[in-house]
């Protein structure tokens, strides 16, 4: 679903955390400081596996899947985003994920008036505190090497009020809270606007019901999440 207020008041609201300080929120010029930010989140190693183990979890189960089960793509102009990959694309190039689950999709989309260079940008963004800032870093620049105008940037976040796993405990939420805190921040700075973000169900992702869990982005910049149209 879209969030129809600021993520980072929504995420307020649902009282799983305490609040976050300002300097992280309002920091927008901290685009390239991911491990700044991320020192933020104060988590134990525990809860950090656990968030990372619904992601493996969430591969070893498509992996599995993929015989019998195709994901939702065409085969021949999609470029597919693994977890903690991204992509560019350009032209008729087509960017999509999918197993989104403590995982996030990041997207951004501009206008580009460069044809040799890319108009849309995709993330399979990791909740992993060894990896995060070197992924980021790395979607960061690409886009910012792009040079795009008019960016929008979008997020498919975990939701954690409804169709939460039993399993995922107060701190594995209270880390995924955070972190996307973070992610809307960078991403807000990136774009220079407000991200629009859409909660994706973990336990339908789970239990690999298709669509969920799956983002897109299509040779015209349109962006698909969870099988519904969001572009607006």
């Amino acid at each position: 679903m879209f969030f129809t207020k600021p993520l980072i008041a929504v995420l307020a609201s649902a009282a799983l955390m305490p609040p976050v300080s300002a300097a992280v929120v309002n920091n927008t010029n901290a685009t390239t400081a991911a491990g700044n930010l991320l020192s933020t989140i104060k988590a134990s190693p525990a809860a950090w596996r656990q968030v990372n183990e619904y992601c493996r979890k969430s591969r070893s189960k498509r992996d599995l899947e993929i015989r019998v089960d195709s994901p939702p793509r065409d085969p021949e102009d999609f470029a597919y985003v693994d977890i903690g990959e991204m992509k560019g694309g350009r032209n008729k190039t087509n960017l999509w994920t999918w197993g989104l689950c403590t995982c996030f999709g990041v997207a951004v989309t501009g206008m580009q008036s460069d044809p040799t260079k890319d108009s849309r940008f995709m993330a399979h963004v990791r909740p992993d505190a060894d990896t995060f800032d070197e992924e980021w870093t790395r979607f960061h620049t690409a886009v910012e090497d792009a040079h795009l105008e008019n960016m929008d940037g979008w997020i498919s976040t975990p939701d954690l009020v409804h169709e939460v796993s039993p399993e995922l405990d107060r701190e594995g939420k209270q880390l995924l809270v955070r972190f996307s805190l973070i992610i809307y921040t960078l991403l807000r700075g990136l774009v220079g606007k407000a991200p629009k973000s859409v909660e994706h169900p973990m336990l339908r992702v789970l239990q690999l019901e298709l669509p969920y869990g799956t983002m897109q982005v299509n040779e015209h910049n349109e962006v698909k999440i969870d099988g519904t149209w969001v572009t607006q």
